[in-house]
């Protein structure tokens, strides 16, 4: 029987034919030599595909799936997920690349330390002479041998996923795949990944570079895409109370998913969308009263980090949503004639 490789690395492909290619490169070029890379094409109707089954055919490593359906990159990872034999996976989206030694780095702290997890730094790219290094994660967190502290703090401020390493029974043995149909899929599961795990570490290395010069999902203007976050953020917190992690980080887990689901839906509402989307400010409105039918806006104001103009402008709001639009509105059209 063919060996297993020692790591799985999943690309979920959608129409990036301009930039899979340095990705990919930037995968077969790693120094770990011993992992397979699974593609996962979602329908692409440009040459995406054919730019996967060109390096299939120029590396064994490559493997190419085709997804029936465009389910969006959930679907996408599921679908490589369930196909991966290695013990650990990666997942690296397609218009990114990473660093040669970032799966040799990994996968070195996983067997040294025998970690369910191991997580590296990334860096924003927005072009070739601005390149800026993120907060990943802090080492004396992750790696914090009580973890329940551990875990309140993943879950204040976690790492990104794609630039770790999981061993594949966390998905699988979880049941954490990911929403399908759905973008900001990565809001649904990764903390919920992250506190399943038993041991973390962390490797203090830069290893992934997170594209900020396309066109994505998170930049878009006028995009109702925009608004899966309401469905995704309700799956956050339903993995959260079904892995048993609410009942043990209730007020952490509130936090975040008042965050997620009401403060960034209206605020997005409002600087995203010209009109305002009023529809979704009013539908998280009523919707943040169902879940938690004594919701206090206050006291979440009070508790939140958010900034001082968030925090006023979900106060106005949260008074009246006519009111609030209307004060907003007029506040962005000043600071736009000031800086014009």
């Amino acid at each position: 029987m063919e060996e297993k490789p020692l790591i799985s690395i999943v690309v979920p492909v959608y129409n990036v034919e301009q930039y899979v290619g340095k990705c990919l490169d930037s995968l077969l070029g790693q120094t770990l030599k011993d992992i397979e890379v699974i593609c996962v094409d979602d329908c692409s109707t440009d040459a995406s595909l054919s730019i996967l089954n060109a390096y299939g055919k120029k590396d064994n490593r490559v493997k190419v799936i085709t997804s029936s359906v465009n389910g969006k990159q959930g679907t996408a990872r599921n679908i490589g997920i369930r196909a991966a034999r290695a013990e650990y996976i990666g997942l690296v989206d397609s218009d990114d690349w990473v660093a040669e030694t970032m799966y040799e780095n990994l996968y070195e702290a996983a067997r040294r330390e025998n970690a369910d997890v191991v997580v590296g730094n990334y860096a924003e790219y927005y072009s070739e002479s601005d390149i800026r290094p993120q907060w990943n994660g802090e080492k004396g967190v992750l790696e914090n041998g009580d973890r329940g502290e551990r875990n309140r703090g993943i879950i204040a401020r976690s790492p990104r996923i794609w630039t770790s390493i999981f061993k594949r029974k966390l998905f699988v043995d979880n049941g954490l795949f990911y929403p399908e149909n759905l973008f900001y899929e990565d809001n649904a599961i990764g903390q919920a990944l992250y506190c399943s795990a038993g041991k973390i570490v962390k490797v203090d290395k830069l290893c992934y570079f997170y594209r900020c010069n396309n066109v994505s999902t998170t930049r878009r203007y006028n995009d109702y895409r925009f608004f899966d976050r309401i469905e995704t953020s309700k799956l956050y917190l339903e993995n959260m109370k079904r892995l048993g992690f609410y009942s043990l980080y209730k007020q952490e887990c509130d936090d975040v998913f008042f965050s997620l689901f009401y403060e960034a839906t209206i605020t997005g509402s409002l600087f995203h969308f010209d009109p305002p989307a009023k529809k979704y400010i009013n539908l998280v409105k009523r919707e943040i009263c169902e879940i938690y039918p004594h919701f206090h806006l206050v006291s979440y104001l009070i508790r939140s980090k958010t900034s001082l103009f968030h925090k006023i402008v979900l106060a106005l709001i949260g008074i009246d949503t006519d009111f609030g639009v209307l004060v907003c509105t007029a506040l962005r059209r000043c600071k736009r004639l000031f800086t014009d």
